[in-house]
């Protein structure tokens, strides 16, 4: 009897490290069976995201390159309608554009003084 009874408590699995089973912690949602299915998705996405980062990146660059050659035109076309300004706003232009269109300079102008007691009546 006694043989029996030192096999029941040899079997207590508290006592006998060899017979304590390891559980999944209760947390766990998945169990990982073949981690290199998991390397092989992670790789993928991450590639995945690496390749959609570098064309948009390259697709702005290219962007601001053409907006910088056009920046770059219109400060040149900025300066030559500049030249022309100033060229048209000169006496000479001026005088010139008063004969080409036959107009006369005036000969008295009159002016109505702000202080003075003038009042409109009909």
């Amino acid at each position: 009897m006694t043989r029996y009874f030192a096999l029941a408590i040899n079997s207590n699995p508290i006592t006998n490290p060899k017979a304590v089973t390891l559980r999944q912690p209760k947390g766990a949602f998945f169990r990982v069976k073949n981690p290199g299915i998991w390397l092989t998705v992670f790789l993928f996405v991450f590639g995945v995201a690496y390749l959609l980062q570098t064309s948009s990146v390259s697709t702005r660059g290219y962007e601001i390159s053409k907006l910088e050659t056009r920046l770059s035109e219109l400060r040149v076309q900025n300066e030559k309608l500049e030249i022309e300004a100033r060229a048209m706003t000169t006496i000479e232009s001026i005088e010139s554009q008063t004969r080409t269109l036959n107009l006369v300079p005036a000969a008295q102008a009159s002016h109505i003084r702000a202080d003075s007691n003038f009042s409109y009546q009909r």
